[in-house]
């Protein structure tokens, strides 16, 4: 029967993941192209570096307004309608912030992007769990979470290229970068209604004994976790301690992955790299932050989940962060090697996290319940990405450097490495000794 299961499990994985994928390069690229951007903007617009790491940070603002009605609507609607709405509402507000001159316009149309693309990744976190068996989440998730890394080993080369290339038909350079990089949104919010499937059960692609099979495997997952996860209503999770321990240990590892994200490419410029060397040095760093997140997940399941598998990577990021800070004093080759290898540790742990924490929270919180848990936990840790890149440029702005950012970036990494310590053991350990370990671990 495992086998059977494995079978139609490894056809649906190939029909969604590499679609999600996708989507998710497209919402990341949008969301992150500002950091690439950021020096130009500064440049023609005059903007300080404490005011462009506000505007970069507010999306996360218009997330935590948006995100658990988006959800509930995902739920409701099916991700087949409304992440195609979704995509297209953000792909025009993307392009939008081209022909800002303001900081207000600036900020105004940030905190709209985050409004419109609230519901994208908490949506496809919970479509994933409607699809996917738990015995392989954690694997598979991490496919979908690798558009991280990929949006910036192909994005950081075709954001210096573009921006390379200076001015145009009477565009700045950056607003080049941020048009050409909206317009794969509107593309694809044409094409995702024909694509998505809701459920296993609409699923025409799959045979009638395949659809079964899938669904008697996730139900009889989902009633085991049920057993020993929140056991109350759906109106009183909002009250439940552990969402919102869930949401810390989010936090902070959202303060790291978007606090590098958004000011790695300056960090670099900063040291004198021209702006290709730029692009394709951010692309080395989230090449190999990849390996550390598929390795890492693939030994998470591998484990059956062990206590360690969520506050282990998270330190790992802490570490990466506190080795940076001497890279960036050691100049030539082997200075840049060193960085690259760094900045890889604290994105890898970071990146390496986010699986094993989707998996524990739908453990935690099973079936329809997932959609809300889902939004509230990443609604509130996401702040994290406003807090990130903005303390590493209030920073900065002091006279600080980025150093004294990195420190205390690592700090709160080895503070939310301690609370996924409790949280891991609390939910998955006792999972484990109640239901029993994947069935490849029994």
């Amino acid at each position: 029967m495992t086998s059977k299961i494995d079978a139609v499990v490894h056809k649906v994985a190939w029909r969604i993941l590499p679609l999600t994928l996708v989507l998710y390069f497209i919402a990341y690229l949008d969301r992150v192209n500002i950091g690439f951007a950021a020096a130009a903007m500064r440049r023609d617009l005059g903007y300080s570096g404490t005011l462009f790491g506000t505007a970069s940070g507010v999306f996360f603002a218009g997330y935590l307004c948006a995100q658990l009605p988006s959800n509930l609507a995902l739920r409701r609607f099916g991700a087949r309608k409304w992440i195609a709405i979704i995509m297209a509402v953000w792909g025009v507000l993307s392009g939008l912030v081209a022909f800002t001159h303001t900081p207000t316009q600036f900020l105004v149309l940030r905190f709209l992007l985050g409004v419109a693309e609230a519901g994208f990744y908490p949506g496809i976190i919970y479509y994933l769990s409607i699809w996917l068996p738990r015995s392989q989440r954690t694997q598979l998730i991490a496919w979908f979470i690798f558009a991280i890394p990929l949006a910036n080993i192909f994005g950081g080369p075709l954001s210096s290229a573009i921006l390379h290339h200076g001015a145009v038909a009477g565009l700045r350079d950056w607003q080049i970068l941020l048009i050409a990089e909206c317009l794969p949104a509107l593309f694809f919010s044409v094409i995702v209604p024909f694509c998505m499937t809701d459920r296993p059960q609409q699923a025409q692609w799959l045979t009638e004994d395949e659809r079964i099979a899938l669904r008697t495997a996730i139900a009889a997952a989902e009633q085991k976790a049920s057993e020993i996860g929140y056991t109350g209503t759906e109106a009183s999770l909002y009250a439940s301690p552990a969402i919102y321990l869930f949401a810390l240990v989010y936090f902070t590892t959202q303060i790291g992955l978007y606090g590098l994200v958004f000011w790695l490419p300056q960090m670099l410029s900063g040291l004198g790299l021209p702006q290709l060397q730029v692009g394709w040095t951010v692309a080395a760093v989230f090449l190999l932050a990849a390996v550390i997140m598929f390795v890492w997940s693939r030994l998470s399941d591998s484990k059956g989940q062990p206590s360690w598998g969520l506050s282990a990577p998270i330190a790992i990021s802490a570490i990466g962060f506190l080795l940076s800070i001497p890279a960036t004093h050691v100049s030539g080759t082997i200075g840049i090697a060193m960085l690259v290898t760094s900045f890889a540790l604290a994105e890898g742990g970071g990146l390496a996290a986010t699986p094993a924490l989707w998996s524990a929270v739908t453990l935690q919180f099973p079936g329809e319940l997932g959609a809300p848990a889902i939004a509230l936990v990443n609604a509130l840790g996401n702040l994290g990405g406003f807090v990130g890149p903005f303390l590493l440029g209030w920073l900065s702005d002091r006279g600080h450097g980025y150093g004294s950012g990195l420190v205390t970036v690592a700090l709160l990494l080895f503070v939310g490495s301690g609370l996924a310590m409790i949280v891991q053991r609390r939910v998955v350990f006792e999972f484990q000794t109640n239901v029993g370990a994947p069935p490849s671990q029994r």
